[in-house]
């Protein structure tokens, strides 16, 4: 397999024109089902100017086919690249290697089973005009099925809602024993300033937005929230998010959606650490310390929920311990997992008694 690429058509554009340059990127692995909506929106968007790199992790299928055959068919004026890599490197590394080749100042992300409303770049760029300060912008989605039935609309924040260096304490506070509120990357885009630094991302990250919205609050830059619905979010089985759905295997899909989630907050760990030790930091120190604090909790909090579901140590004690952290219903939840599994535990060593005499 061959890396290719291909520029299916160059933009003139007009050197007056003081509006910032935007590099659209359109991730795909296996999804020959969708990917071709995927790439109707990107070519469909009303900004300019923009650059559009569509970039194929290796698929096994014929996700890239559908993509070369849409490039050369291609007729508008945004600058087109498209690309294929030799072998499947993951979600970290491949994006770090397709960041290194775009050129815009913000970065709009998009994956190759979900579609963007035309207007999406329009919109995102128009909240950045509106705040010089954000490092981020983001927004509702409408979560569709397989085949691209509404389930329902997402929303991740409420009114308008922007994090900046002041508010992040404020949020700290609102979500006393939770994560702060944080970018959904199916809807992000990135100021390239926030996404290049610190060798880009690393490799081995599956949760490209929350590293970087914890990155952008240790900038000191803000996370703004588009009320507006820009993008139809598909939920499947193949999707990481898939993972924690209900299904036969839940349990195990719900501990690799947590797996993922420690690894990337480790990642996200030393990146703040490293922000802070280069003196890059634009936050309070003191409040450095309070991200730090919130992110180590969060990871003993999901190790404890991937011991309950995986089988592994657990206690009465560990639940009341972190009680408070879990909502109600929350709580309700994981105590009547640990009674199951102590049922279970309790019966397995009594049927293995009476086995034995």
């Amino acid at each position: 397999m061959q890396e290719t690429t291909s520029i299916a058509h160059m933009e003139k554009t007009d050197m007056r024109n003081e509006r910032a340059n935007v590099s659209y990127v359109l991730l795909t692995y296996n999804q020959e089902r969708y990917v071709q909506e995927a790439i109707e929106a990107a070519f469909s968007q009303t900004y300019s100017p923009m650059e559009i790199i569509i970039s194929d992790d290796a698929s096994s299928d014929d996700t890239f086919e559908i993509i070369r055959k849409l490039t050369l068919s291609y007729k508008g004026n945004h600058k087109v690249v498209i690309l294929q890599n030799q072998s499947n490197l993951g979600l970290g590394a491949h994006l770090k290697k397709v960041l290194k080749m775009t050129s815009g100042d913000w970065i709009v992300m998009a994956a190759g089973d979900d579609i963007s409303m035309p207007h999406r770049t329009v919109a995102i760029m128009d909240a950045v005009q509106k705040n010089r300060n954000a490092g981020c912008v983001w927004s509702k989605q409408t979560i569709i099925d397989s085949i691209g039935l509404i389930v329902n609309q997402q929303n991740d924040a409420v009114g308008g809602f922007v994090v900046t260096g002041s508010s992040i304490d404020d949020s700290l506070n609102v979500r006393p024993k939770r994560l702060p509120i944080h970018a959904t990357g199916c809807a992000a885009a990135w100021l390239r300033d926030v996404i290049m630094m610190n060798d880009y991302i690393p490799d081995g990250c599956w949760c490209e937005d929350l590293f970087y919205s914890f990155r952008c609050m240790a900038l000191g830059r803000d996370l703004m929230h588009i009320e507006d619905s820009l993008v139809k979010y598909r939920r499947h089985d193949d999707n990481i998010s898939g993972f924690c759905r209900e299904t036969v295997d839940e349990a195990n899909k719900t501990i690799r959606l947590r797996k993922h989630t420690i690894s990337t907050l480790q990642f996200v760990e030393e990146d703040i650490l490293m922000i802070a030790y280069n003196g890059d930091s634009g936050i309070d120190p003191a409040l450095t310390q309070r991200l730090l604090d919130r992110i180590r909790m969060t990871v003993l909090k999901l190790e404890f929920e991937c011991d309950i579901l995986g089988g592994g140590p657990y206690s009465f004690s560990k639940v009341l311990y972190f009680s408070e952290y879990y909502s109600r219903k929350e709580l309700i939840v994981v105590m009547i997992r640990c009674v199951i599994k102590q049922v279970t535990m309790r019966f397995t060593q009594t049927i293995a008694i009476l086995l034995n005499r």
